[in-house]
C-alpha cells in the first residue's frame, strides 16, 4: 500500500471516530436530560426534598463525558490536520475550519454548546431551588445539610460548565493546532 493510501485509510479511521464521538455525546445528552426530567417530575409528585437533588448524580458525570469527547474530537482534529490533510491537498476539512475560525468567519455563538451549558445550568438550578422550597418545612439540620451539598454541586456543575465551554473557543483548538506543528518541527 502506498504512502497516500495510509494515510486516507487512516483519516477516514479518525473522522469515524469524531462521528462516533459525535453520536455519543448526543446520546449521553439526550439521557441526561431525560433521566433529569424524569426525576424532577418523580420528586414533584413524591414531595421529597432530597429527590430533587438526584439529577445531578446523572447530570455531573454525563457532563465531564461531553467535555472529554468534545476534547478528543479537538485533540483528533488538529493531528488530522497537521499529519493527513498537510500531506493530501484534497483532504482540508479541519485545516479550512481551523482557518475560519481564526479568522473569526464562524458566528461568534455557538449555540449547541450554549444550549448544553445552558440546560445543563438550568436543570441544575430548578433542582437545588425545588430541593429549598420542598425543605422548608423540615429541620435546621436538613438546611445545614442541604447548603453543604448545594455549594458541592454549585462547583461540580460550575466547572463542568466551564470545562465545557473551553472545548469550543478557538484558543483551546489553536493551543492543540501549534501543539501539533511543535512536535512535528522536533521530528524533522
Amino acid at each position: 500500500m502506498e504512502k497516500q493510501e495510509i494515510l486516507i485509510v487512516e483519516y477516514k479511521s479518525l473522522r469515524d471516530e469524531i462521528k462516533t464521538n459525535s453520536q455519543m455525546t448526543g446520546q449521553v445528552f439526550t439521557f441526561a436530560i431525560t433521566v433529569s426530567a424524569a426525576l424532577l417530575g418523580y420528586g414533584l409528585d413524591k414531595g421529597y426534598w432530597g429527590i430533587f437533588l438526584s439529577p445531578f448524580v446523572v447530570l455531573i458525570p454525563s457532563l465531564y463525558f461531553i467535555s472529554s469527547q468534545l476534547e478528543s474530537t479537538t485533540r483528533i482534529a488538529a493531528y488530522i490536520q497537521n499529519y493527513i490533510e498537510s500531506k493530501i491537498d484534497e483532504l482540508n476539512w479541519e485545516t479550512d475550519f481551523l482557518t475560519l475560525r481564526k479568522n473569526k468567519l464562524l458566528p461568534s455563538k455557538r449555540k449547541y454548546t450554549l444550549s448544553i451549558a445552558g440546560l445543563y445550568g438550568g436543570i441544575g438550578f430548578v433542582s437545588i431551588l425545588l430541593s429549598w422550597l420542598f425543605l422548608r418545612c423540615y429541620s435546621v439540620k436538613n438546611v445545614a445539610i442541604i447548603s453543604v451539598v448545594s455549594i458541592i454541586i454549585i462547583i461540580f456543575m460550575a466547572n463542568g460548565i466551564l470545562t465545557l465551554r473551553s472545548a469550543f473557543k478557538t484558543d483551546f483548538c489553536i493551543k492543540y493546532d501549534e501543539s501539533w506543528k511543535k512536535l512535528i518541527a522536533k521530528k524533522k
